[in-house]
């Protein structure tokens, strides 16, 4: 049994593969809790694995010309990769909590038979970042109640000072 940082124990087999599948632990990269709040220190890590293993280029997008090439191997080639990084994607995804098992849903409903690895990864920046208008309205608020008193700082310095603490909010 192999324990993540979680606690979560699963079978690893003799090969280091965990629940028998081929890939091990290590190959797998950091699990993401699908949770908005952790998106940015996830999508960092789970970047640096992936780029460790080749997908650099196509989750930035870079390669993407690939998909519409007259050439029939270099179009192949990239829906091949693009279809690794997607199947990659989803294993880093903790798919046994319920938040886990509803982004899955989300994702076969949005996707359906297109495996696009850089539209999952785009789809979850997206998803991760993206916020309801009563997020917005609370941010709205606190961003207004924002004052510094002219007994305080002088025009400069306050002008500064609401922006720095304005920007920290956004």
């Amino acid at each position: 049994m192999a324990s993540d940082a979680k606690g979560r124990t699963e079978h690893v087999g003799c090969d280091g593969s965990v629940n028998g599948s081929s890939l091990s632990r290590i190959d797998i990269g950091p699990i993401y809790d699908v949770k908005r709040e952790n998106w940015d220190e996830w999508s960092f890590q789970g970047m640096l694995h992936l780029a460790s293993q080749g997908f650099a280029a196509t989750i930035d997008g870079d390669n993407r010309a690939g998909l519409t090439s007259s050439d029939p191997a270099v179009m192949a080639k990239y829906k091949t990769t693009n279809r690794e990084l997607f199947r990659r994607i989803l294993r880093m995804l903790d798919l046994k909590s319920i938040c886990g098992k509803e982004m899955l849903l989300k994702i076969r409903d949005e996707s359906g038979d297109d495996a696009d690895g850089y539209g999952l990864w785009e789809y979850l920046r997206m998803w991760a970042n993206d916020m309801t208008p009563a997020e917005v309205k609370q941010l709205h608020l606190r961003i207004r109640a924002l004052r510094c008193s002219r007994v305080q700082c002088n025009r400069g310095q306050r002008d500064r000072m609401s922006g720095h603490t304005r920007h920290k909010f956004w």
